[in-house]
């Protein structure tokens, strides 16, 4: 009943097809360069299952056939190079279907959030921002560069809750995590003396 009882905005990230692939192409690059490539090593398994778990995260079942043939004495290095670059392109690809702006600044949330507010509130309607991020809206809030405070009147609705009460429902949730499968999920990425101070 949302949109029959309530008039609303929503507010999404807009830009070309084009931009946002170089976009997410530079960004796995960048990823790659900062040792994606070693992050997926570390928890490769041959025929892992891909559909459960972290497994099915982008950038572990594309690296499957790389770190295979890495690991084929017989392979030589210029088609272990050849299939790596495939498994980057395939990373790439897929992550064009899902990426949302990885540079989208607070700034450009601010910005994009004050126009919004003004465009709102020219139709006599009450504006509603939702996080989110914490950061975002204490940057929208708190910079003086944007007057927020200043410029309008508003309320903040959050939910408050005792320490008690949120650890009874800690606890709930982990034990639902464990009976879900928690357990099978991270033996499945197990290393014995894994460095537990990086990636997943």
């Amino acid at each position: 009943m949302f949109k029959y009882k309530y008039d609303s905005c929503f507010i999404w990230i807009d830009v070309e097809q084009s931009v946002l692939n170089r976009r997410v192409d530079m960004r796995v690059d960048q990823m790659v360069k900062a040792g994606l490539v070693d992050e997926v090593r570390q928890i490769f398994i041959p025929d892992a299952d891909y559909t459960k778990g972290i497994r099915q995260s982008i950038g572990v079942p594309e690296m499957d056939r790389y770190l295979r043939e890495e690991t084929n004495i017989d392979g030589d290095d210029e088609s272990k190079k050849m299939i790596l670059q495939a498994s980057i392109s395939s990373i790439k690809r897929n992550t064009r279907e899902i990426e949302p702006h990885s540079d989208f600044t607070t700034e450009d949330f601010c910005l994009q959030a004050i126009i919004y507010i003004e465009k709102i509130l020219k139709t006599q309607r009450v504006p509603i921002i939702v996080g989110g991020s914490n950061s975002y809206i204490e940057k929208l809030v708190e910079d003086p560069v944007f007057m927020f405070k200043y410029k309008y009147d508003s309320c903040f609705i959050w939910i408050d809750v005792e320490q008690s009460v949120l650890k009874r429902r800690v606890d709930m949730r982990v034990d639902q995590m464990v009976k879900a499968g928690l357990v099978d999920e991270v033996r499945q990425i197990f290393i014995p003396d894994a460095d537990y101070t990086k990636g997943i």
